[in-house]
């Protein structure tokens, strides 16, 4: 279901209205908050996403924050906060935490001051690649450390270091 914006006031360019545009292209359910803040829904082959988009004009900043519908339960926390520390030392733009509620998350921040239209969509499609292409490395060990089954976080990473080619 996709929620559209009621207003005909529009800023000349908004970064919010182009991630309305693209969600619609690539099929993702989209919940248009206003013109500062939208929510894509999606699914993967490790769950369901949402990734929010929040836009403060006043910095030229759009943040990315994906999540998914895993839980992470409390007596596995302290392990998941290990494990994304190791992650994020590994990591060269963005980075993972754990929400309040017990979701792993991955967060970035695009400064955009100067560019146009075209070159912020550009950003904003590399990040989409980006954080989706991070959460499909890592959300194993996620799992794994949450279930209680890895005898330590550094087990469980190491294997998501491994690059691979192709599909089997």
């Amino acid at each position: 279901m996709t929620t559209k914006r009621s207003s005909n006031k529009q800023p000349a360019f908004s970064p919010i209205s182009y991630l309305e545009e693209s969600s619609e292209n690539m099929g993702w359910e989209c919940e248009y908050q206003d013109e500062t803040e939208i929510r894509l829904k999606f699914g993967q082959d490790w769950g369901l996403c949402a990734m929010d988009w929040l836009w403060v004009e006043e910095w030229h900043t759009l943040s990315c924050i994906v999540s998914s519908n895993m839980h992470i339960p409390e007596e596995r926390q302290d392990d998941i906060r290990d494990l994304i520390l190791m992650i994020n030392e590994q990591m060269w733009v963005g980075h993972f935490d754990l929400s309040q509620g017990g979701h792993p998350t991955f967060r970035y921040s695009l400064l955009v001051k100067g560019l146009n239209r075209k070159q912020v969509g550009n950003m904003i499609e590399k990040t989409i690649e980006i954080a989706l292409r991070e959460w499909a490395r890592y959300h194993a060990a996620f799992h794994f450390v949450s279930w209680g089954g890895a005898e330590s976080s550094q087990k469980m990473l190491s294997p998501t270091l491994i690059e691979t080619a192709g599909e089997a």
